[in-house]
């Protein structure tokens, strides 16, 4: 999916948070809800205005179209506030959100670039 920013298309992915595959102790695979837990220690530990909204749409919308910038910022805190068995389980869909959007603009920096040189 995409969306216009500043007359800017930003490539945006879904995550969908109350349904992401955390592996248990021995190796199950268990479909938790982490949209309130995830969206609540995000509000209530926030100082900025974009994130204080991110960590609404989080908690209440559950499933998100996420940018890249989004993503990055979500998978810092997740990375500084959560145990290890919800990093292990969120922080790659997080990861291919970003490294989607940057392929998307090394794909249109490798099209303009051989535009310019013929």
């Amino acid at each position: 999916m995409a969306i216009l920013i500043n007359k800017k298309i930003i490539k945006t992915m879904k995550i969908d948070f109350r349904k992401i595959q955390v592996k248990g102790l021995h190796g199950e695979i268990e479909q938790k809800d982490l949209s309130e837990e995830i969206g609540n220690s995000m509000y209530h530990s926030t100082y900025n205005q974009l994130e204080l909204e991110l960590a609404r749409d989080i908690a209440c919308k559950k499933e998100l179209d996420l940018t890249k910038g989004q993503a990055e910022t979500i998978k810092q805190f997740v990375n500084e506030h959560f145990f290890a068995f919800v990093k292990e389980a969120l922080v790659p869909s997080l990861q291919a959100v970003i490294d989607y959007e940057s392929n998307k603009e090394v794909e249109g920096d490798m099209k303009n670039h051989s535009k310019n040189k013929k």
